[in-house]
């Protein structure tokens, strides 16, 4: 790959964008674990609170009550996760969220306020260094026959010499 990345292939079943980065935070956020380990399910909660507790960022971008959408998420209905859910969990996480998809620049989420990777402080005194992680995922318009679908992205030397094999979580690597 020119940019150094490979796609990961996610399960396409519904929690794919929240399975994504549950990937992505077993690999570049190891102080974020608990959030791995919990999957989907946890993401979706994560995202699900934020919302709730920031009603006032959210609700304007929905076409029903904010309540109602957020135990939706939540649910066990395998609801599928877009936009509103990346910026709530940019936002739950502290982390920055990149979206790479076809024929468009990538499309970079932050928490308010932004976070840095930088070691300066707005004083212009030096800060401790705060690694914050950049998770990288895919979006595709059309994939299998659901229609859209994230992936995880990862390096591509993960990958080299890989052949398209299934996990015993049926994830494979492409």
């Amino acid at each position: 790959s020119v940019l150094g990345k490979a796609v990961y292939q996610i399960r396409p079943d519904g929690d794919c964008l929240f399975s994504a980065l549950a990937d992505q935070l077993r690999r570049l956020a190891p102080n974020s674990r608990e959030w791995a380990r919990g999957g989907p399910d946890a993401l979706r909660s994560a995202a699900a609170s934020e919302m709730r507790a920031n009603a006032d960022e959210y609700a304007p971008f929905l076409t029903e009550d904010l309540v109602t959408y957020a135990a939706r998420i939540e649910g066990p209905t395998h609801e599928w996760g877009g936009h509103l859910e990346l910026r709530a969990l940019s936002e739950a996480l502290r982390c920055i969220i990149v979206v790479h998809s076809a024929n468009e620049p990538p499309l970079r989420l932050e928490p308010t306020p932004p976070v840095s990777n930088s070691a300066t402080a707005s004083a212009g005194s030096p800060a401790p260094a705060r690694q914050v992680p950049e998770l990288h995922i895919s979006y595709h318009q059309q994939q299998y026959m659901l229609g859209e679908h994230y992936n995880s992205v990862i390096p591509a030397a993960e990958v080299r010499g890989a052949r398209n094999q299934s996990d015993d979580d049926g994830w494979t690597v492409a």
